[in-house]
């Protein structure tokens, strides 16, 4: 996929190896994602999420 689009992957808070802190319910995951969308190179009319868990 990274060779057609810019991608980018998030280590949201409490997976992989993000510290162990603060809230981890959905609208706050939600909004972790929306601050790299909104502070970084990935444009919000482009934008797919794919999610893995580790016990996949």
């Amino acid at each position: 996929m990274a060779r057609h689009f810019r991608t980018v992957r998030v280590d949201l808070r409490g997976h992989g190896d993000s510290p162990r802190v603060g809230s981890y319910d959905p609208l706050t995951l939600a909004a972790d994602v929306h601050e790299v969308v909104r502070g970084g190179p990935v444009s919000a009319s482009g934008c797919c999420a794919i999610t893995r868990s580790s016990t996949c």
